[in-house]
């Protein structure tokens, strides 16, 4: 097999795995979006309101609004920050970034700051390791550019 087989095989593949990640995705908002609507049909029964095809008509805008709150208030960077890590950022943290990336039903968080060498400490004490130690699998911190001061990049 050559190079350039494997990697018309190789998109092909990837190509697949989107679809079937955009379908996956679809049912998802299909399914919880029947969900939401059965609980608003139930809350306008509650407050007995009499034009419900003009409210259900809203329910759809409403529903995307809550999904894009949601995944807004959820990928702040000082939210991805507290959630990771237990605790606000302190005033020490600065340049934080934070990017969230999903395929089908799971993901990733990434995050990126810099901070004072006590931060980076409080961090490590929660269980978290250092990239510049041996026994570490995971590379959490990016220590190679730091400056011999009292900051890291994270």
């Amino acid at each position: 097999m050559t190079g350039s087989t494997h990697m018309m095989g190789t998109l092909k593949h990837l190509k697949m795995m989107a679809g079937l990640n955009i379908s996956f995705l679809l049912v998802l908002f299909v399914v919880f979006y029947l969900i939401f609507l059965l609980l608003w049909t139930g809350i306008l029964l509650i407050f007995r309101r009499t034009r419900r095809f003009g409210y259900m008509l809203l329910s759809l805008p409403v529903y995307v609004f809550l999904i894009w709150l949601y995944f807004y208030t959820g990928s702040r960077p000082t939210a991805v920050f507290t959630r990771s890590f237990g605790f606000a950022p302190p005033a020490d943290v600065s340049s934080i970034q934070s990017e969230r990336f999903f395929l089908g039903d799971s993901g990733a968080v990434y995050l990126h700051f810099t901070c004072a060498q006590t931060t980076i400490q409080r961090i490590a004490g929660r269980g978290l390791a250092s990239s510049s130690s041996a026994s570490s699998p995971f590379n959490w911190i990016d220590d190679r550019n730091a400056p011999p001061s009292s900051s890291q990049s994270v």
